[in-house]
Order: C-alpha cells, then structure tokens, then sequence
C-alpha cells in the first residue's frame, strides 16, 4: 500500500472530520424521527402490544462508529509510517541522495544498506557492500536484460570474477526501472550457468533504487569501481573491464600480482 503524503493525509482527514459530522446528525436526526414515531405508536397500540426494539438503530450506529474509527486508524497509522521511514532514511544518511562522481566516496550507510539479491553462491537473499570491505575492488555493473551487450558480457565477467576472486567483487546492478522480477534474472543466471565451467559465479542485485540513484546510469552497462575505501575511482563501459587494467589497479591498491 502506497504512503501517504502529508498534504494527502491532512486532506483526507478533514473528509473524515466532515464525515463524523454529518453521520453525527444524521444519528439525530435518525433518533428524532425514532422518538416521534414512537410516540405516534404509542398513541395507536394499546398497552399490551409488544415494545418496539431499538436494536436494529443502535446497530447502526455502532457499525457507524466502527467504520469512522477503522478509517481514523489507517490514517493516524500511515501516517505515523511515512514519519518514521522518512526519520529512518534522515538517520542512517540516505534521505538526500546526491550523485556520486570519480573521486567521490560512497556514504557509510551504503555500505550498510541491506540489497535483495539473486544467484548467491552462498544462496543468500540479502547481502550489503560492506560484505565485501576486505576486497581491493568492487565493481558494480549496471544491466537490465533488454540490454543485449550486458547479458553477452556474463561469461567474462564470470572468468574475470573467478581469475581475480581474491581481491575482486563483481556485483551486476539490475535498477527497478528495468520492471525485471526475480524470476526473470534467475532464469537469466541459469542460462548463463550452462555456458560457463561450473556454475555462474556472479551474484545480481535486484529492483535497486539507491544504488542506481547515485550514479544514475544512462546507458547499460555501466560500471562503477570502488575501491577497498569506498572511493570511486572510475566509470566506464565493459570494453575497460580486462585482466590487464584489473592487474593494474589491484596493484596499485595493494593487491596479489596474477598471471605473468
């Protein structure tokens, strides 16, 4: 269920307010209209006649009542979640996202930020990047599977991740704009298993919205190097992601020499 805004819940409450009001005086009016025919039936039966039952009034009121307090707690309710998520994302530093560049350093609270994810080797369905502080490079790669180019590049970067295991994290991005579900990327990632010896080792977060809002990628892929630090130091196309730039920086950040 959608949050409501604000402006939103102070204009529905007033239509509760008016609400109350007008049920309020039509309950008079109602019992007004109960007294006087009570009385003109009182003049026309006689004293053995049987009561009249105010019950089928007085249910009506309560269900009245019950409704306009039922709507009263879904307001007070919503709105009292909106506050809260809005204090949560104000604490932990993400209520106001500006976008990162090169040389930029990522927020403490990204690290931190829970990312629902698929294709985990541990079989994990919620990592964060501070999962992956001991490691000297982590490599975030935007894609979307409508995005050929992307889903062609797994293989290598299945190699690539598996050469490089020890000092790199390999992390696809897929944003919730791309409208992939989770089945549809895990049917993606068992694709590409039956391509590559053994099994696809590259884990896919899913329906991101604050990973994607700080880099907001225009073009897929995309990918973002960090380092160990959180610091961006580049952005790039696939074409830069090869064994020769990978040894490079790791060394540079103080990584193991691979190959010759």
């Amino acid at each position: 269920m959608r949050k409501l805004r604000k402006g939103e819940c102070y204009a529905l409450l007033r239509t509760i307010r008016a609400a109350i009001i007008t049920t309020k005086r039509s309950l008079q009016r109602c019992a007004q209209r109960d007294d006087v025919a009570t009385e003109e039936l009182s003049e026309r039966l006689s004293r053995h006649s049987a009561p009249r039952s105010d019950e089928g009034s007085s249910r009506r009121r309560r269900y009245n009542l019950s409704l306009i307090g039922m709507i009263c707690f879904i307001v007070l309710f919503s709105e009292a979640q909106a506050q809260s998520a809005g204090e949560q994302a104000a604490a932990n530093g993400l209520a106001v996202i500006k976008p990162l560049q090169i040389g930029d350093t990522i927020p403490e609270a990204l690290w931190n930020l829970p990312l629902q994810v698929v294709n985990h080797p541990d079989g994990k369905d919620t990592i964060t990047l501070n999962d992956y502080r001991d490691k000297k490079l982590i490599i975030l790669d935007f894609w979307s599977s409508w995005c050929s180019s992307c889903i062609n590049s797994f293989p290598s970067l299945d190699s690539i991740q598996n050469v490089f295991r020890d000092d790199l994290q390999i992390l696809l991005v897929n944003p919730a704009s791309s409208k992939d579900d989770r089945l549809r990327i895990l049917y993606i990632m068992e694709q590409q298993g039956r391509g590559v010896t053994g099994s696809f080792a590259v884990p896919s977060i899913y329906n991101d919205k604050i990973i994607t809002k700080y880099f907001q990628p225009k073009v897929y892929p995309r990918l973002i190097w960090l380092n160990e630090k959180g610091e961006v130091l580049a952005i790039t196309g696939k074409k830069e992601l090869n064994h020769g730039r990978l040894q490079q920086l790791l060394l540079k950040e103080g990584g193991d020499r691979y190959g010759n």
